[in-house]
């Protein structure tokens, strides 16, 4: 992070909750003894200082943006941005493009299989990776409409879109051709 600062790079890094922050009083608490007594506050919590451990230094000084999910769970984002509240877009957004990526590596369409290394050759398999993420996508929101994708026991979702729209997709290809 204080490579980040020192060369003015913006980042929102999430933090885990077991992090211990040294406010600017000086007090080292941990987020779980101060996200406790926030719960009842709504939307997000800006708190200043830094994370413990961290080197000292004249860069090390953080916002720190925390939400709280859902599920229950707490986002903790740690940011340079002026404005915390951005620095939780933000990090919405590349959340969003890590879900992409990994539709298009590991969950879905192996992408990273590819051997190629001819930039013409890579960029026409980027392009059909792209038609067929996005039939896939389309696939799942004509299974689905509009409703939400059954969750497990643990919470988490039972597939991604991609996975249900891509399962669909072959199904209909391999199966149904009509």
């Amino acid at each position: 992070m204080d490579f980040l600062n020192e060369n003015n790079i913006s980042f929102a890094i999430r933090v885990k909750v077991d992090k211990c922050i040294e406010g600017q009083d000086g007090h080292v608490r941990s987020f779980k003894t101060l996200l406790r007594r926030m719960r009842a506050r709504r939307g997000a919590v800006i708190l200043l200082g830094s994370l413990q451990g961290e080197t000292k230094g004249p860069h090390t000084e953080l916002s720190l943006a925390a939400k709280q999910l859902k599920d229950g769970e707490w986002l903790i984002i740690a940011t340079n941005y002026a404005d915390p509240y951005a620095a939780l877009n933000a990090y919405r957004k590349r959340w969003g493009v890590e879900c992409l990526f990994g539709d298009a590596k590991t969950r879905g369409v192996n992408l990273e299989d590819t051997h190629l290394t001819c930039p013409q050759k890579l960029s026409s398999l980027l392009v059909i990776t792209t038609l067929a993420m996005t039939w896939s996508y389309r696939c799942a929101t004509k299974v689905m409409g509009r409703q939400a994708i059954r969750r497990k026991s643990h919470k988490r979702q039972e597939k991604s879109w991609f996975r249900t729209g891509f399962d669909a997709l072959r199904n209909w290809i391999i199966i149904h051709p009509q």
